[in-house]
Parts: structure tokens; sequence; C-alpha cells
């Protein structure tokens, strides 16, 4: 019965990961739409020129961070829940994450659309092992609470 357990919670981990990894590239390539665009410093300088709008990508790279982040916490934070977590217990590493993400991924894509200092591939890279990252930490803390 240990084994079969543990079998059934490693699978369900892997599935949550392999959801994490789909709601990646939908967000990142699927989703963006114009926030693509208004997170890069060059468009709004080609076609807003000005003071006014001078830092107006800063906002669009937030916004998209914020999204991917709170797209790839679904399958977890919706796993935490079915499996009865308390909820109180589980927020403050929660929003450490939730943040720790937001931060870190708009940090890489402002280094790839902005500085020009990586590429897509590196970006892409960089963006996996974050939800690698996310899931141990995650996974850890669920488990922790369980007992």
């Amino acid at each position: 019965y240990f084994y079969y357990k543990e079998g059934i919670i490693m699978l369900t981990h892997v599935f949550i990961f392999i959801t994490m990894i789909f709601l990646h590239i939908y967000d990142d390539f699927r989703a963006q739409g114009i926030l693509a665009q208004f997170k890069q410093k060059k468009w709004w300088e080609e076609n807003c020129p000005g003071e006014m709008y001078k830092y107006d990508w800063v906002i669009s790279l937030i916004a998209h961070s914020f999204r991917w982040t709170f797209m790839i916490l679904l399958p977890p934070t919706v796993y935490a829940y079915v499996i009865g977590i308390d909820f109180n217990s589980y927020l403050g590493i929660y929003m450490i994450v939730f943040i720790l993400n937001c931060v870190f991924h708009a940090l890489v894509d402002h280094i790839k659309a902005n500085m020009y200092l990586i590429n897509l591939v590196q970006d892409q890279m960089r963006h996996i092992f974050q939800i690698i990252l996310t899931c141990g930490i995650l996974f850890s803390a669920i488990e922790l609470l369980q007992k």
C-alpha cells in the first residue's frame, strides 16, 4: 500500500509539473498578445516617444510576469486545495514563491527583450529552471504541511 500511495503521489507531481510547463508555453507564446511588444522599451521609443511614455514598458513587463506566475502556480495551488492543505499555513511560502517568480520572470524577460543579453532559448531555459525550482519548493512545503 505504501508503495502504491507513493507512486500515485509521484505521478500526480509529474502531471502537475507537465501542466505547469504547458501553461508556461501557452502564456509565454500564445496568451502574451500585445504585451510581447509593450514590454519592449524599444517599442515605446519608436511608437510613443517622449517623457510621458518613457517607463510604460515596465508596467507591461510586470503585468506579463504577474499573469505568467499566476498561470504556472494554478496547478500546485489547486492540488494543495484538493488534498486539504491548511492555507493559513501555506500562504506564507506561497506568497514568497509568487513574488519571487514574478520578479525573476520580469528580470529574465527584461534581460532578453530590452538588454539583448540572452536569446529566446536561454530565456526559456531559465523559465523551465524556475518552474523546476518552484515545484521543488511547493511540493516540499505541501509534504511538510501534510504531516
